[in-house]
């Protein structure tokens, strides 16, 4: 009785870097090959997967997570822009360019690690700019009324209110 040598599976036909499936085709290839020749197929592989996700949920998101970091770190930005403001990170970066990198009002410059929150109106969805946490968070007290916003301002202008010397400085 001979006993058979183990040997490296040969390599594929369509992407020689990678093992042979079946028909000369990688794995990947030979999937693409049974969806497209047999579409019941591919709604059984799909329904598995959906199953196993449903059952194991918490496991699927991590793994999805961690493959979409290293594929793409910018990935779960880009998505959030796109499906909250339907804006582009590229279009993101190039408003935030146009501001000089700092918030349209206060003029600071965002803490390191952080963005700036698009400012937008609620009724039409319009963009007017790019905002840090602290003056976005102040519009939406005042409900974005510019009447509201003036007579704040008219107060802070009233003589018992302005100190000689600023008693404190933001620093962000």
């Amino acid at each position: 009785m001979s006993v058979k040598n183990k040997m490296e599976p040969s390599p594929a036909t369509c992407h020689p870097d990678k093992p042979l499936k079946a028909k000369g085709l990688c794995n990947a290839c030979y999937e693409r090959q049974l969806e497209e020749a047999n579409p019941e197929y591919k709604e059984r592989k799909k329904a598995g997967q959906r199953a196993w996700r449903e059952v194991n949920r918490k496991r699927s998101q991590e793994t999805r997570k961690k493959w979409i970091a290293t594929k793409d770190p910018e990935y779960n930005r880009r998505c959030w822009l796109m499906s909250r403001h339907s804006i582009t990170l590229e279009t993101y970066n190039e408003i935030l360019e146009g501001q000089g990198g700092v918030c349209n009002i206060c003029k600071q410059a965002p803490k390191p690690n952080k963005n700036l929150a698009v400012d937008h109106c609620h009724i039409t969805g319009v963009i007017r700019g790019l905002l840090c946490f602290r003056c976005n968070f102040g519009l939406s007290y005042f409900s974005e009324m510019v009447e509201i916003l003036e007579n704040a301002v008219a107060h802070l202008k009233t003589i018992a209110h302005i100190p000689e010397k600023p008693i404190k400085t933001r620093t962000d």
